[in-house]
């Protein structure tokens, strides 16, 4: 039997009679040899600047056996197909790029030990991305459709050790706002650098971040994974994080004015790995609790204070508070006749360098607590009247209260009690 080549086998079956010598007819027959293509080996994804490369062996001793002659065709599958014809082989070769040479020395990519073998190097043109995992599956297929063993080679980098040096802690203080990072993995050769923030508005890299050194600045307060990237001439990836706290506080201060009584809390924004302290620069006039509640005690300015601390660090801001009080004019008043009258007014004194609060709305209430006398109720704004209508024959109790709002907060100015005596007492 003779091979034919592209994996067929075939000859001629000659029927003779042994006695007669007599032929009969010839046969010839042509067999398909059912041996798979040879698998690549070796295979494995490897980076070059900023792209994926797949590597791998072609046995190629073994594709010039006659037997694979039909083997026609090479497969590399991923997110896209890249069918290859193998007479076109060398041409659609990339070739090692520079960086990938020092491969040849790694077990996973080092020449196969028997045979012979040619390297393929598959520029697939997709972009790096920080633990991505894709696969490519790589086999070869004859005119037949029969396919090789199929290898997969995989964006699962083997990875080396990386260290981060620097400081994890910034303020929003001007100075004390920056800091550097340092990344090192030893004597590895490194291709590129690359540093990332998962939180911008806490914190950014610089924009020059392709070298092992990078500028963190802070921009509000929280956290924010700061994460270098290095990938190195032997195509493993090298990664760290590092954790960066800021430090920053806010106040609340769009309320400025109290009136004496007043207890208000004062709202102070910091992180949650901060504590935050508080102290008043006049305690005659308003004192301030540990918990940012603020009571008006007195006529005057004082400065508020807020630091926000965590790790030896500090942030301060101030807010200036300014405590008025209410001056009323009118009496608790006892009635003994019809058609009496008594006046009732509310001002405001504000301290020095404070404008008054003249755009304060009063509102007034009279209440009845019992009897059945009767009150009228003239003017209105910040003085009205009084006036006995009818009395009964008992006392009639009443209330007269004046409030206002003041950035939202109900407050009671004054409260005043009037009694309307009875006729029928002596």
């Amino acid at each position: 039997m003779a091979n034919e080549g592209g994996g067929q086998i075939g000859g001629t079956i000659h029927l003779n009679e042994s006695e007669t010598l007599r032929e009969f007819d010839s046969y010839s027959f042509s067999l398909k040899c059912n041996t798979p293509p040879p698998a690549v080996t070796r295979q494995c994804v490897n980076v070059s600047g900023s792209t994926y490369w797949v590597c791998f062996w072609l046995p190629t001793a073994e594709l010039a056996n006659p037997i694979h002659s039909d083997v026609k065709t090479l497969y590399i599958k991923g997110t896209t197909t890249k069918a290859i014809d193998l007479a076109d082989l060398a041409a659609e070769n990339d070739g090692n790029p520079g960086n990938l040479a020092a491969l040849d020395n790694t077990v996973r990519f080092a020449v196969p030990t028997s045979g012979a073998y040619t390297a393929f190097y598959y520029n697939t043109g997709r972009a790096v991305r920080a633990d991505e995992n894709i696969q490519w599956n790589i086999y070869l297929e004859d005119n037949d459709g029969l396919k090789s063993k199929t290898m997969t080679a995989s964006t699962k980098m083997p990875t080396a050790s990386m260290t981060i040096s620097g400081e994890d802690l910034l303020t929003t203080n001007a100075g004390d706002n920056t800091l550097e990072l340092t990344a090192s993995v030893g004597s590895l050769a490194v291709t590129s650098w690359s540093w990332s923030s998962d939180n911008p508005s806490v914190a950014t890299v610089s924009d020059d971040a392709s070298i092992e050194t990078v500028t963190v600045t802070a921009v509000a307060d929280g956290e924010a994974n700061i994460t270098c990237t290095a990938i190195l001439a032997d195509g493993k990836i090298a990664k760290k994080t590092k954790t960066i706290r800021v430090l920053d506080l806010a106040l609340d201060d769009y309320m400025q004015d109290f009136i004496k009584g007043e207890t208000v809390t004062i709202m102070a924004l910091a992180p949650t790995f901060a504590t935050v302290s508080w102290t008043s620069s006049d305690e005659n006039v308003a004192t301030i609790s540990e918990s940012g509640a603020l009571s008006a005690v007195a006529k005057g300015s004082a400065t508020i204070t807020a630091t926000a601390s965590y790790g030896g660090k500090t942030v301060s801001k101030q807010m200036t508070v300014y405590v008025h009080q209410f001056n009323c004019d009118g009496p608790n008043k006892r009635f003994n006749s019809a058609n009496q009258t008594a006046d009732y007014s509310v001002g405001i004194d504000s301290p020095p360098g404070r404008a008054t609060l003249n755009f304060l709305l009063y509102s007034w209430e009279l209440s009845k607590l019992g009897g059945n006398a009767r009150l009228d109720v003239t003017g209105s704004g910040n003085s009205i009247t009084v006036k006995v209508t009818s009395r009964d024959i008992t006392d009639t109790l009443f209330t007269l209260t004046c409030t206002t709002n003041l950035s939202g907060r109900p407050i009671t100015v004054k409260t005043w009690n009037i009694v309307v005596v009875g006729k029928g007492v002596g």
